[in-house]
């Protein structure tokens, strides 16, 4: 029991002997580096914390918190400062001379608090003898006095450099002092100086609205906080400046009218609407866009432009319809097999424009029907205009109508959808005589001679029954025997002759067909 009160009372011993060495309460590291011992675990037993241990020794000290410095080393350290130097240290001082910076500012908030407490000790601009040998704070000083002769007033801190403001900030406590120091009221004592007037904020709005385009930020002017103050928000401001503002929210950043404008500059140079990851290069984000459009269709609806993908299909189907005008031009069928000969794209190709094309109307289908329906083309007519043209293009060559067999499938389909048989249609467009001759073996004896020959001239040679057949599209092999008794005699009467060769190859091919 007597080592343990023998150690507490040495412990308590060596405090006071350190206080009275140091002239303030000692810290518990300066008492470890003394006495060159680890003093922390004995505190914790015999005291609990290092504050109690100080109180226990008889010594006054003003602890706050956690901090380690008491208020009575701060005074210490502070009475030396102003002993040596004869004024209040400024921020700077701190740094340079181990002066403990947050402790003071925890003790008294302010020079001014402690000059109140400590009345005979006098701010450093109110020291005379002190000199000051700095190069940029005297740069800093003519800036000042050029400033305030163009001005005619007490410059405002912000209106010197930031160069001439660290240079002051290095020599003075504030700005204020600084002024007083060159003889000028301080801002702060002038009702004159001390606030920017409504009317010029109005009229600085109003200048930066012009400039810009569209309803500033409070970013982009300097005196933000002021405005705040005065109209009590941004918006406010705004609407006493007679600047339309349409704000989504109360917090939105963005207004509608700064919005267009971007959009309506880019619109100008690309002649499009941006498309979504290209918002963020003209300082507006896609969330906004559906705040006040909904969508980027919408937008582009709005402006009356295309999006990007709308100008990229549009394209493509102005590549579509010229091919589909050339088909209409050289009288051939639209469908897609043709277009993409024409226009040299793979079917898919062309049915993934269509469908395209159609999504962009709220459509379902990527049908070329629907497509040249769209475009103001009367299929119905078209189509019936080609089984004509395809009818009468033979009728021309042939100098007779064509029978089913001698019509492309898709024309004899068209004549059926539209009439009841090949022969209404024959009749309807005015061939029914004609059709009936062809039908029941009543063509002329110089119908069919006049057949004969034009087989001759476009084969270049006298043909044969299997020649005939091949190129009229139609056995008469019967009739030819019946009216002219024979194959040769009818190439004989047609003045046409014969091979020994042909001959023998006709009476082979007259044989077989009798047989």
């Amino acid at each position: 029991m007597n080592s343990v009160l023998t150690q507490k009372e040495q412990i308590l011993q060596n405090i006071k002997s350190l206080y009275n060495q140091l002239g303030y309460p000692p810290k518990e590291k300066e008492y470890d580096t003394t006495y060159k011992i680890k003093s922390h675990a004995l505190v914790k037993k015999y005291f609990t914390t290092w504050p109690v241990a100080i109180k226990e020794a008889g010594i006054q000290a003003h602890f706050t918190g956690k901090m380690l410095t008491s208020k009575e080393e701060l005074d210490f350290r502070l009475n030396r400062f102003i002993d040596e130097y004869g004024y209040l240290p400024v921020l700077n001082d701190f740094g340079k001379n181990h002066l403990p910076e947050y402790p003071f500012l925890v003790f008294y908030q302010s020079t001014k608090n402690y000059q109140k407490n400590h009345p005979n000790v006098k701010f450093k601009t109110n020291v005379s003898n002190v000199l000051v040998n700095n190069d940029k704070y005297e740069e800093a000083v003519l800036e000042y006095q050029d400033l305030k002769r163009k001005l005619r007033r007490v410059p405002f801190r912000y209106e010197l450099s930031k160069r001439a403001l660290k240079a002051i900030s290095k020599e003075y406590y504030s700005y204020i002092d600084f002024v007083k120091a060159q003889g000028d009221k301080p801002l702060a004592e002038s009702k004159e100086n001390n606030r920017i007037s409504d009317k010029q904020l109005v009229k600085d709005l109003q200048t930066l609205y012009r400039k810009l385009g569209y309803p500033p930020h409070a970013s982009d002017y300097k005196h933000s906080a002021t405005v705040r103050n005065h109209f009590g928000s941004w918006q406010n401001a705004l609407k006493s400046a007679g600047i339309k503002a349409t704000f989504d929210s109360k917090n939105s950043r963005v207004t509608k009218e700064e919005v267009i404008f971007k959009i309506k500059r880019y619109i100008q140079v690309h002649g499009r609407i941006p498309m979504y990851n290209e918002y963020k290069n003209i300082g507006i984000s896609y969330m906004t866009i559906q705040h006040y459009f909904g969508s980027n269709e919408n937008a582009a609806n709005y402006f009356k432009v295309l999006t990007f993908n709308q100008k990229i299909s549009s394209q493509k189907i102005k590549i579509i319809k010229a091919g589909i005008q050339t088909l209409i031009n050289a009288n051939k069928e639209i469908n897609i097999a043709n277009l993409s000969k024409v226009i040299n794209l793979s079917l898919d190709k062309i049915r993934n424009d269509l469908e395209t094309y159609f999504r962009q109307n709220n459509v379902r289908s990527k049908s070329i029907d629907k497509f040249c329906i769209a475009m103001g083309i009367d299929l119905d007519k078209y189509n019936w205009h080609l089984v004509l043209l395809e009818y009468d293009n033979f009728k021309k060559k042939h100098h007779r109508i064509p029978n089913v067999t001698q019509l492309s499938s898709v024309s004899y389909a068209k004549i059926l959808q539209k009439y009841d048989s090949y022969r209404d249609f024959c009749i309807a467009i005015g061939d029914g005589d004609e059709y009936l001759c062809e039908k029941y073996d009543l063509l002329t004896n110089e119908q069919l001679l006049f057949d004969l020959k034009t087989v001759a001239n476009r084969l270049g040679r006298t043909p044969t029954i299997k020649d005939y057949c091949k190129c009229k599209k139609i056995n008469r092999q019967a009739t030819y025997i019946r009216r002219f008794g024979s194959w040769t005699n009818a190439l004989s009467e047609a003045g046409l002759k014969l091979k020994d060769s042909q001959k023998n190859l006709i009476k082979h091919q007259e044989k077989m067909s009798n047989e």
